[in-house]
Parts: structure tokens; sequence; C-alpha cells
């Protein structure tokens, strides 16, 4: 039996039962996204490498958890997300500025952080509202880094009908994005898909 054309669920409920085969199909299929994704922002082919096996091997760890109809794609992405946000925040802690021969901790605003949650609520609630498909194409899309074609591929669907997705898919974020937030918010959150 070929695991590689399994669909992620199958391959997950293998997974749950200790099938190592269907786990490396998994692995396969998601570890060069996880890489390209993580060096997109560390560039630094060595630490991304480290992230995303990190990212792959926490998802071993608890996959027991998972129901086998999760979004392997956007669980992943979001675990990727917090390695990434992990790895600079351990950086960010090792950082010392010298400013007039006092030593000072590079420090954000203290709301920072809470800006920050809000902000990626308030993104993700706005995915959510999204159609099935066309929140699969932007998370493969903007998310995992995948071209219109692999994702075609991916979805079985035609380049034309991904790009149709996705079209409806930022103009729906665009729209109800410019309802509930002010223009900040907005390159607030623009910044935030590209970051994260």
């Amino acid at each position: 039996m070929s695991f590689d054309k399994l669909p992620d669920h199958e391959l997950l409920k293998r997974c749950q039962t200790g099938n190592q085969k269907a786990y490396h199909a998994l692995f396969s299929r998601y570890f060069e996204s996880m890489y390209r994704y993580t060096l997109k922002y560390i560039r630094n082919h060595a630490v991304a490498e480290e992230l995303a096996m990190d990212v792959l091997f926490r998802f071993w760890q608890r996959m027991d958890n998972l129901s086998p109809d999760t979004n392997l794609p956007a669980y992943l992405f979001t675990s990727a997300k917090n390695a990434l946000a992990d790895h600079w925040r351990k950086k960010e802690l090792a950082t010392v500025v010298l400013m007039e021969d006092d030593v000072h901790l590079h420090a954000r605003p203290a709301d920072y952080e809470l800006d920050r949650k809000e902000t990626e609520v308030l993104y993700k609630q706005s995915v959510d509202t999204l159609s099935p498909q066309c929140r699969e194409v932007f998370i493969l899309s903007r998310e995992l880094g995948l071209t219109y074609p692999q994702i075609a591929q991916e979805m079985n669907l035609s380049v034309n009908t991904v790009k149709s997705y996705m079209t409806t898919a930022l103009k729906g974020l665009r729209i109800k994005l410019q309802h509930q937030t002010d223009l900040t918010l907005v390159f607030a959150l623009a910044f935030l898909a590209n970051f994260f």
C-alpha cells in the first residue's frame, strides 16, 4: 500500500495506532513546507531545519490528542508559528543593549503582547469566516507558502480555481477587516499574515 497517496485524515488515524510508515508519509509531505516557512523568517538553514523537525516531532508526541478530521496544514502552521515565536523570545532574552555604560535589556511596551494576541485572534476569526475551500486555499498559500500549482495538486483542483478561491478569500478578508478595525490594525494584520 502506498501511504503517499492517502489523505491526511487516513494517515493520522494510522499514526495514532503507531504506524510509523504513515508518520513518515506525513513527515515527507509537510517537512519541506515547514522548513521553507521557518527559513523565510529565520534565514539560517540549520535553525530553520531544526525548527521544522521540532514542529513535526511535537506533532508525533501530541497526535493521540488530535481528532482524525484535524486540518493538519493549519495545525502544523500554528505549531511552526509558535516555534518561531519561542525561538525569537529566547533570542530576545539573550539580547543585551549597551547604552551610556549601562546595561538595559531590550524590551517592548507592556501592552505589546496583548495587542499582538488581540490582533492574531481577530485575524484568525476573519480567516475562520471564509468558506472551507477559500480558507484552505488561503492557509496553504499564505501560511504554508505553497504555490498555486502545488495547492491545485494538493486539493485536486485546477490552478484557475485556486486563483479564484484566493481572490475571493482576500476580498472577503479585506472587507471583514475594514469593518472591524481601524487602518492601523489593518496594516498590523497584513504584517502578521506575512510574518507569522
